[in-house]
């Protein structure tokens, strides 16, 4: 999003010379790309509301927005240790009816002790009667039990360094599709028991108190997307 917006700062600057100088600019009809259609939402974490689609506001536990001091990233959301620690969207999203993914940039802090090395961490869990969307698993691999399936990426991914991932769930299919640093994982299914209900979504932790398998985020989270919609390969590689 920053880099984006310095171009378009560049292209105003450039339009602003060109017009004094007498000369008149020639502008093509611009298409905007697909991957900025079908955003439900996107969090740059420059604050609590989503600067794109709904512009749903997230109610922050025991997280905060912090400057990552990191010019790439700038305003981050981080987690620390302890239990209980997430982003919550109330009675956001119904993952079990058609299609949807969840984009993020993270980065899993290994200097903070108190967790099993060898125990999972959340991204991404429903709560209710929703189940586990997105969980990193301690060797790595990305794991989804959407549809009570068991579903792990084929790549697995170093803690410590930040990384990016989409998921995608293509409920008339029974499809998930990982995209690992923009790069297509594999697409598998993923079991035929939906629930089809709007859900309150949590990002960062597990939706029962005190649970510490799989054990909260640790690290930071930025750039996080939702979509109403089943990302293509492109659209994931280009988010």
């Amino acid at each position: 999003m920053r880099k984006r917006t310095l171009r378009k700062a560049l292209c105003s600057t450039i339009a602003f010379v060109m017009l004094a100088s007498g000369v008149c600019p020639v502008f093509a009809n611009a298409q905007e790309p697909s991957w900025k259609t079908g955003i439900k939402d996107h969090w740059d974490f420059s604050t609590t509301t989503s600067n794109m689609g709904d512009k749903t506001k997230a109610t922050l536990h025991g997280v905060e927005l912090v400057d990552s001091e990191n010019p790439v990233f700038g305003k981050v959301l981080r987690f620390g240790g302890g239990a209980d620690k997430y982003m919550k969207l109330d009675k956001y999203i119904n993952t079990g009816a058609a299609g949807t993914s969840f984009s993020l940039w993270y980065r899993y802090d290994t200097s903070i002790t108190g967790d099993d090395a060898n125990k999972s961490a959340v991204l991404l869990q429903h709560e209710g009667n929703g189940r586990s969307l997105l969980v990193l698993q301690g060797d790595g691999h990305y794991n989804t039990f959407i549809n009570q399936q068991n579903v792990h990426s084929k790549k697995a991914v170093p803690k410590g360094d930040w990384q990016h991932v989409t998921v995608t769930f293509d409920q008339e299919n029974n499809q998930v599709s990982y995209y690992i640093n923009g790069e297509f994982d594999g697409s598998q299914n993923m079991g035929n028991s939906k629930v089809n209900e709007v859900l309150s979504l949590r990002l960062g932790a597990h939706k029962e108190s005190g649970n510490m398998d799989p054990h909260p985020m640790r690290g930071d989270v930025d750039e996080f997307y939702v979509y109403d919609k089943v990302l293509t390969a492109d659209e994931a590689k280009a988010v």
